[in-house]
């Protein structure tokens, strides 16, 4: 295992405190994405909506 003598605290915490941010980034990019996947996808189907309605009044 790695030896980090009289500073092995303050190391290995430096590495949990960076892994937990980490995953806190990974985690809410996720949660994210999926917010604005599911926006964008009622965005897309309202926009079709609407280029059929304004086909069918034009015809």
């Amino acid at each position: 295992m790695l030896n980090f003598g009289e500073h092995a605290v303050y190391v290995w915490s430096s590495y949990a405190i960076a892994l937990l941010v980490l995953s806190g980034l990974i985690i809410w990019l996720f949660a994210v994405g999926k917010i604005y996947s599911a926006r964008l996808n009622d965005f897309q189907t309202r926009a079709l909506k609407r280029k059929l309605n304004n086909k069918d009044k034009t015809s």
